[in-house]
Order: structure tokens, then sequence, then C-alpha cells
């Protein structure tokens, strides 16, 4: 729980851009690369945070977070996650490495090609209830037709 809490309160002061030496030097590297990694987060992050603590005189060992990034990616870039992330209208940054980005992208197509068939099922639905309505009402004036026989 106490990594989870530095890793959120490391995150939170990269997108505020106030990092103190402390931040710096206490932050688990492993751990912020795996949880950009796995929320798609683009390497200028880390670069933003890095440059913050370079300012503070502490330079950063990349090797742990490249390793901890590259794990949450593999979690981040299945076929699974590329159509939740198309569901879920966000954003791609093309942070996917080569070899698993093909999987990503068809999840991502999935997605898409699934949403276009959902509309024109509602737009199909939509026309039979008028077509039905427009065959409810020819029936009704056939009848009257009828009734006045």
């Amino acid at each position: 729980m106490k990594l989870f809490l530095g890793l959120c309160l490391t995150i939170l002061l990269i997108s505020c851009g106030s990092v103190s030496e402390s931040d710096c030097r206490n932050s688990n590297l492993y751990e912020l690369g795996l949880e950009h990694g796995r929320e798609g987060i683009e390497l200028s992050e880390f670069g933003d945070f890095s440059k913050s603590c370079a300012k503070n005189g502490v330079i950063l060992e990349t090797s742990e977070y490249k390793k901890g990034r590259s794990r949450g990616l593999e979690r981040y870039c299945t076929k699974a996650n590329g159509y939740k992330v198309y569901k879920n209208d966000l954003d791609y940054k093309d942070v996917c490495p080569r070899e698993t980005e093909e999987a990503f992208l068809k999840g991502m197509s999935l997605a898409k090609k699934e949403e276009k068939l959902e509309k024109k099922k509602k737009k199909m639905a939509k026309k039979a209830k008028e077509l039905e309505e427009e065959r409810r009402k020819l029936e009704e004036e056939q009848n009257k037709i009828k009734d006045n026989m």
C-alpha cells in the first residue's frame, strides 16, 4: 500500500511539474515504468520527470523504468485492451512495440467495426419501426374501405 501511494504521488507530481529532490531519490522507477506501461503513457512523461529531477541535481537511472514500462506495455498492448481503449474513447499514443502493436490495433479495429454495426442496427430498427407504422396505417385504411362496402 505504501508503495502504491508513493507511486500515485510520483505520478501526480510528474503531471503537476513540481518534483523535489526527495521525490526523485525515493521514486521506485520500475513501478513507475510499470504503471506508465499499463496505462499507455508516452515515454515523454518520464522524460519530463527526469528533466525535473536533473534540475534538482538527481540523475535518474532509466534502465529500471524501461524494464517496468516494457512489462506494463505487455499488458497494455493486447487485442483485448485495444478493444477496451477504443470502446472507452481513449487516445492511443503509439506506445506499443511493433511486435504487439498489430494485436492492439486489431482490437481497436474490431471495436470500431462493432460500433459501426451497432449504428447500422439502430438505423435499421428505426426504419423497421417506421415501416411497421406505415403498414399499420395502410391496414387501417384498407379496413375502412372494407367497412364502407
